[in-house]
């Protein structure tokens, strides 16, 4: 939009201040004269958005595509108002449920909360306040636990390739 009424705000922003055409833009209810903002969704956005949102993209990755400062929030909204996300097939996967472990038997010479030292682990067999509740005992390397029940404990996060190359800096 050019012309007195308008105000640049930026590449794809113009703030209109005159009365808008018959027909276009918005009025309040009593038909004044309003400001409006001219949308930074152009018929190619949207277009696009219309063919990456059924491809299962998630909304961060198409807003990156879309580029022009667009964010996640702006491409949801898109979404809702086009009517897009009815019958999406999403391209998400679950993960695989945990293997349930049973729980071992405590060891002989399990260690109590008096006698365990710095470096043993600290697993525990029974609950809490149990007259049977002990700990582990063994030697630990590093942190709380001995080898054996780290690797119970403690599971790395899989990474997505998208997280994974955002961790890289390059956009997917």
């Amino acid at each position: 939009m050019k012309g007195p009424g308008a105000l640049r705000l930026g590449p794809f922003f113009v703030l209109a201040t005159e009365r808008p055409e018959e027909g276009r833009g918005r009025t309040s209810h009593r038909g004044s004269p309003k400001e409006t903002a001219m949308s930074a969704w152009t018929q190619a956005r949207i277009n696009l958005l219309k063919r990456l949102w059924p491809e299962g993209r998630s909304a961060e990755t198409i807003a990156l595509e879309l580029g022009g400062g667009l964010t996640r929030n702006a491409v949801l909204g898109k979404v809702a108002r086009l009517g897009l996300s009815e019958g999406r097939t999403g391209a998400r996967t679950r993960r695989e449920a945990a293997h349930h472990v049973a729980p071992e038997p405590p060891p002989d010479g399990v260690a109590t909360i008096l006698s365990v030292r710095r470096m043993d682990c600290r697993w525990p067999y029974g609950e809490p306040g149990d007259a049977a509740f002990s700990l582990c005992g063994r030697p630990s390397e590093r942190g709380a636990f001995c080898a054996a029940h780290a690797a119970i404990a403690y599971r790395p996060t899989p990474l997505s390739v998208e997280g994974l190359m955002r961790l890289a800096g390059v956009a997917p």
